[in-house]
């Protein structure tokens, strides 16, 4: 355990460090210490050191948000995900790694799909428009996204479910008017609803404001009224991300992100995302 503690305490120091440069924009130095903290976390879960399925699932979330980090301080190209700030929410975790079992503080959204079943040999139907794009505008850039598919649990025991997406600023303030799918009909393999539609944002890009989200909220009807079952966001600093896979959350909403509930099921589920810049 001695051991062990020598290892964690190098992580939080090296974190601070590489921190310290990343907000003095040290860029080279920077990268550098965050490298070794990678290379740290490596080591120890490769060599055992009584890791389990837990540990290794926040261990692998610390080295995509750092490695993602490094990418964005390269400026190798156009991404912007992590900020300094979301990398800062890491702090906790690395202090006490062992003993984390809180849901994890940075929203991860990869480019690389999950393991699903059959899902990803599936060819999907032209996408449906939910609503019109925008006018084209010379100075600001649009975009859209579709939605794929939903995996949940017991998605059969759900009433009239649909999603319904809002974007929110920081102060979850409505910027665009709300937008509802038909009712979810068609499910595959028990565990998840293909979508099939396309949402158009009515906002354009540089013109939404910075730690804004698009949320997506799984509605059905339960004992005569709606309610929000289950839900996920997507931050403003992926907004310019190209496949996406949203975690799923336990209902109701947090449009202030600040208390996520993880579902209860062996693997997460996610909303799976194609984002689409109309203009380039």
């Amino acid at each position: 355990m001695l051991h062990q503690k020598v290892i964690f305490d190098t992580w939080k120091k090296d974190f601070m460090i590489a921190t310290q440069f990343d907000q003095a924009n040290e860029t080279a130095n920077a990268i550098a210490t965050y490298k070794l903290i990678l290379n740290g976390i490596a080591k120890f879960v490769d060599g055992g050191n009584s890791c389990n399925s837990q540990h290794k699932e926040t261990a692998n979330k610390i080295m995509h948000c750092i490695k993602n980090r490094i990418v964005v301080l390269s400026k190798s190209n156009e991404q912007e995900w992590p900020s300094l700030e979301e990398i800062l929410k890491l702090k906790p975790v690395l202090s006490n790694f062992y003993k984390w079992k809180k849901v994890f503080p940075v929203l991860i959204i990869t480019e690389n799909a999950p393991e699903t079943n059959s899902v990803a040999s599936i060819e999907f139907e032209p996408m449906k428009e939910l609503q019109p794009p925008l006018e084209k505008n010379s100075l600001y850039r649009r975009f859209a996204f579709d939605l794929q598919r939903i995996g949940l649990k017991y998605p059969r025991c759900l009433l009239n479910p649909f999603l319904s997406i809002s974007l929110r600023d920081a102060d979850s303030v409505l910027l665009t008017p709300i937008v509802n799918t038909p009712v979810l009909k068609t499910i595959r393999d028990d565990f998840y609803y293909l979508l099939n539609y396309r949402v158009n944002v009515q906002m354009y890009l540089e013109k939404i404001p910075r730690l804004s989200a698009i949320f997506f909220e799984l509605k059905h009807t339960f004992e005569n009224r709606l309610e929000t079952k289950y839900f996920t966001f997507l931050s403003h600093e992926y907004f310019k991300c190209n496949n996406v896979f949203l975690e799923i959350y336990k209902g109701p909403v947090d449009y202030h992100r600040k208390n996520l509930r993880k579902m209860t099921t062996t693997k997460p589920l996610y909303l799976h995302l194609a984002i689409k810049m109309i203009d380039v």
